[in-house]
Protein backbone atom coordinates (compact mmCIF):
# COMPACT_ATOMS: atom_id res chain seq x y z
CA UNK A 1 0.00 0.00 0.00
CA UNK A 2 1.27 3.48 -1.01
CA UNK A 3 -0.68 5.45 1.39
CA UNK A 4 0.32 5.87 4.67
CA UNK A 5 -1.64 5.07 7.68
CA UNK A 6 -0.86 5.42 11.60
CA UNK A 7 -0.60 2.93 13.60
CA UNK A 8 -3.94 2.72 15.34
CA UNK A 9 -5.48 1.98 11.76
CA UNK A 10 -3.31 -1.08 11.47
CA UNK A 11 -3.93 -2.08 14.94
CA UNK A 12 -8.28 -1.66 13.89
CA UNK A 13 -7.49 -3.66 10.74
CA UNK A 14 -5.92 -6.13 13.11
CA UNK A 15 -9.11 -6.40 15.08
CA UNK A 16 -11.21 -6.61 12.83
CA UNK A 17 -9.25 -9.27 10.99
CA UNK A 18 -9.45 -11.03 13.97
CA UNK A 19 -13.52 -10.81 14.38
CA UNK A 20 -13.85 -11.89 10.57
CA UNK A 21 -11.42 -15.07 11.35
CA UNK A 22 -13.75 -15.53 14.54
CA UNK A 23 -16.97 -15.13 12.55
CA UNK A 24 -14.99 -17.78 9.96
CA UNK A 25 -15.02 -20.41 13.10
CA UNK A 26 -11.39 -20.32 13.78
CA UNK A 27 -10.35 -19.56 17.68
CA UNK A 28 -7.66 -17.68 18.91
CA UNK A 29 -4.88 -20.22 18.31
CA UNK A 30 -6.01 -21.23 14.74
CA UNK A 31 -4.12 -19.28 12.40
CA UNK A 32 -2.24 -22.25 10.46
CA UNK A 33 -5.63 -24.42 10.16
CA UNK A 34 -7.29 -21.10 9.00
CA UNK A 35 -4.46 -20.37 6.44
CA UNK A 36 -4.45 -24.15 5.31
CA UNK A 37 -8.28 -24.58 5.40
CA UNK A 38 -8.70 -21.41 2.95
CA UNK A 39 -5.96 -21.78 1.30
CA UNK A 40 -3.55 -18.80 2.49
CA UNK A 41 -0.74 -18.17 0.58
CA UNK A 42 1.03 -16.34 3.37
CA UNK A 43 2.96 -17.47 6.18
CA UNK A 44 1.34 -17.97 9.62
CA UNK A 45 3.65 -15.31 10.95
CA UNK A 46 2.48 -12.31 8.64
CA UNK A 47 -0.90 -13.07 9.13
CA UNK A 48 -0.09 -13.07 12.86
CA UNK A 49 1.27 -9.36 12.31
CA UNK A 50 -1.18 -8.36 10.48
CA UNK A 51 -3.61 -9.44 13.01
CA UNK A 52 -1.89 -7.67 15.88
CA UNK A 53 -1.07 -4.65 13.63
CA UNK A 54 2.41 -4.77 14.28
CA UNK A 55 3.53 -2.68 11.08
CA UNK A 56 2.85 -0.39 8.80
CA UNK A 57 2.96 -1.44 5.92
CA UNK A 58 2.48 -4.37 3.08
CA UNK A 59 3.02 -5.31 -0.18
CA UNK A 60 -0.30 -5.00 -2.28
CA UNK A 61 0.19 -8.70 -3.05
CA UNK A 62 0.03 -9.26 0.51
CA UNK A 63 -2.84 -6.92 1.05
CA UNK A 64 -5.05 -9.33 -1.88
CA UNK A 65 -4.20 -12.10 -0.50
CA UNK A 66 -5.81 -11.04 3.37
CA UNK A 67 -9.00 -9.80 1.24
CA UNK A 68 -9.08 -13.11 -0.27
CA UNK A 69 -8.39 -15.44 2.87
CA UNK A 70 -11.23 -13.52 4.47
CA UNK A 71 -13.93 -13.12 2.61
CA UNK A 72 -13.46 -9.61 1.71
CA UNK A 73 -14.25 -7.44 -1.29
CA UNK A 74 -10.74 -6.10 -3.10
CA UNK A 75 -10.30 -2.39 -1.12
CA UNK A 76 -11.63 -3.62 1.89
CA UNK A 77 -8.40 -3.62 3.78
CA UNK A 78 -8.18 0.07 2.75
CA UNK A 79 -11.52 0.62 3.41
CA UNK A 80 -10.70 -0.46 7.20
CA UNK A 81 -7.38 1.80 7.41
CA UNK A 82 -9.77 4.40 6.40
CA UNK A 83 -12.07 3.65 9.28
CA UNK A 84 -14.86 2.19 7.32
CA UNK A 85 -16.18 -1.73 7.18
CA UNK A 86 -15.03 -4.05 4.77
CA UNK A 87 -17.48 -5.69 2.08
CA UNK A 88 -17.86 -9.02 2.01
CA UNK A 89 -17.63 -11.27 -0.95
CA UNK A 90 -20.16 -13.35 -2.55
CA UNK A 91 -19.43 -17.12 -2.04
CA UNK A 92 -16.99 -18.21 -4.41
CA UNK A 93 -18.47 -19.78 -7.44
CA UNK A 94 -16.36 -22.49 -7.43
CA UNK A 95 -17.42 -23.52 -4.16
CA UNK A 96 -21.46 -23.20 -5.40
CA UNK A 97 -23.75 -21.82 -2.84
CA UNK A 98 -24.57 -23.52 0.43
CA UNK A 99 -27.01 -25.61 0.91
CA UNK A 100 -29.93 -24.24 2.63
CA UNK A 101 -30.14 -27.50 4.49
CA UNK A 102 -27.05 -26.80 6.08
CA UNK A 103 -27.55 -23.18 6.60
CA UNK A 104 -30.50 -24.40 8.45
CA UNK A 105 -29.07 -27.25 10.50
CA UNK A 106 -25.58 -25.74 11.19
CA UNK A 107 -26.79 -21.77 11.14
CA UNK A 108 -23.57 -20.64 12.77
CA UNK A 109 -20.95 -23.27 11.39
CA UNK A 110 -22.46 -23.18 7.61
CA UNK A 111 -19.72 -21.29 6.02
CA UNK A 112 -17.02 -22.68 7.84
CA UNK A 113 -18.80 -26.33 6.95
CA UNK A 114 -18.50 -25.49 2.88
CA UNK A 115 -15.30 -23.89 3.26
CA UNK A 116 -14.02 -28.17 3.64
CA UNK A 117 -14.12 -30.16 -0.09
CA UNK A 118 -15.29 -32.87 1.61
CA UNK A 119 -18.35 -31.24 2.62
CA UNK A 120 -18.79 -29.46 -0.95
CA UNK A 121 -18.05 -33.10 -2.46
CA UNK A 122 -21.24 -34.69 -0.74
CA UNK A 123 -23.35 -32.26 -1.45
CA UNK A 124 -22.50 -31.65 -4.91
CA UNK A 125 -22.98 -35.64 -5.52
CA UNK A 126 -26.31 -35.91 -7.58
CA UNK A 127 -26.97 -39.15 -6.73
CA UNK A 128 -26.51 -39.24 -3.13
CA UNK A 129 -29.70 -38.94 -1.04
CA UNK A 130 -30.54 -35.96 0.85
CA UNK A 131 -30.74 -38.00 4.21
CA UNK A 132 -27.61 -39.80 3.57
CA UNK A 133 -25.76 -36.18 2.82
CA UNK A 134 -26.87 -34.79 6.23
CA UNK A 135 -25.70 -37.66 7.68
CA UNK A 136 -22.55 -37.40 6.52
CA UNK A 137 -22.20 -34.40 7.30
CA UNK A 138 -22.84 -34.55 10.73
CA UNK A 139 -20.15 -37.12 11.23
CA UNK A 140 -17.82 -34.81 9.47
CA UNK A 141 -19.23 -32.12 11.40
CA UNK A 142 -18.57 -34.19 15.18
CA UNK A 143 -15.17 -34.94 13.68
CA UNK A 144 -14.30 -31.48 13.71
CA UNK A 145 -15.75 -31.01 17.30
CA UNK A 146 -13.88 -33.56 18.21
CA UNK A 147 -10.39 -32.41 17.03
CA UNK A 148 -7.96 -31.22 19.58
CA UNK A 149 -7.29 -28.75 16.58
CA UNK A 150 -10.03 -26.89 16.03
CA UNK A 151 -11.58 -26.38 19.71
CA UNK A 152 -14.69 -27.36 18.72
CA UNK A 153 -15.82 -24.87 16.78
CA UNK A 154 -18.91 -27.08 15.12
CA UNK A 155 -21.79 -28.23 17.02
CA UNK A 156 -23.74 -31.27 16.94
CA UNK A 157 -26.70 -31.83 15.47
CA UNK A 158 -29.36 -32.25 18.41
Amino acid sequence: MDIPYPPEAWRRLGKELERRRGQLGYGFRQRGIFLRDRGGTMSEKTLARLERGERMAYPDATIAAVEALYGWEPGSVQRVLDGESPVLTVPDPAHGQIPGLIRQLWPDQAERLWSYSHVRTIWQTPRLPEDAKVALTHSFAVTLENSSHNGGRVRRLA
